[in-house]
């Protein structure tokens, strides 16, 4: 374990896979969109952001480490408190996707929806780090047509006069789709299965043009014990070279991967523009 002084405390951090997924993609997406990396430049103030461009131009040092590190400890704070173990303190940074998603991007969100009635006065803005698609099938074939019923519609009604209101959908620089399957054809873990070359690799929606960067998937752990913890790999796709590339922590390469590979326990599905 990489020991890092952060405030003049060592601190050694654990279990970053989840982190290094989300990383993994984003780092990717920078370097593949210019308008994607434009707009991560104007928000550089935002440390995770930071980090980011960091990696892109001096590569992994003990100054990113440190960085990932502090990120780390203070999304991590109402989660996981560190532990001392001999004047070290330890944070173990495992976590669900989703729940590091939504801390990290709550504030860059994929969607806000703007609801206003224009009787009652009512006004609200809900923010959606991370959008839902419920699937009617077990494939992705549907989509789009989910998300666009799901949130493009403009007309709904106002919870305190029940009158029409209306709904304006501001969409993000990037999307994180949360698939998820039907009840009826539910497997553990929601484990959605998907085709690498059956997904979108485009999506016209919310008045943009979005572009598939990659993938975020949950391997299980290999027994049931109530300590064991399961691992977080990225599959990211490459427009500049249409090839699929596995990103994993705990492999010292990346890897490049057929088209035709099925990946199954898909969590999030990730677009930016």
């Amino acid at each position: 374990m990489e020991i890092l002084l952060i405030d003049g405390q060592p601190y050694s951090v654990t279990n970053t896979c989840t982190f290094d997924s989300i990383v993994h993609i984003i780092c990717t997406s920078y370097i593949d969109s210019s308008s994607y990396s434009t707009w991560m430049s104007l928000n550089n103030h935002y440390s995770f952001f930071a980090l980011i461009e960091k990696l892109i131009r001096g590569g992994i040092n003990t100054q990113t480490y440190r960085k990932r590190a502090n990120i780390l400890k203070n999304v991590m704070a109402d989660y996981k408190i560190p532990k001392n173990f001999g004047g070290i303190m330890v944070l173990d940074a495992s976590c669900t996707a989703h729940y590091l998603l939504k801390k990290l991007f709550q504030n860059y969100p994929s969607l806000q929806e703007q609801k206003k009635c224009g009787k009652c006065n009512y006004d609200e803005t809900i923010s959606h780090p991370i959008i839902n698609a419920h699937l009617p099938t077990e494939n992705l074939n549907f989509m789009l047509d989910i998300l666009k019923s799901s949130y493009e519609e403009n007309k709904v009604i106002c919870t305190k006069c029940k009158q029409t209101l209306t709904k304006t959908v501001i969409a993000g620089e990037h999307l994180i789709i949360e698939p998820i399957q039907p009840m009826s054809i539910k497997k553990f873990n929601n484990d959605v299965s998907v085709k690498l070359n059956e997904i979108p690799i485009v999506l016209h929606i919310f008045g943009k043009i979005y572009f598939l960067r990659g993938l975020i998937c949950f391997i299980a752990p290999p027994s049931m014990l109530k300590d064991a913890i399961g691992h977080y790999v990225s599959f990211n796709w490459r427009d500049t070279d249409n090839n699929w590339e596995r990103y994993d922590d705990l492999l010292n390469s990346v890897r490049n991967v057929r088209p035709s590979t099925v990946i199954h326990n898909c969590q999030f599905i990730i677009y930016t523009l």
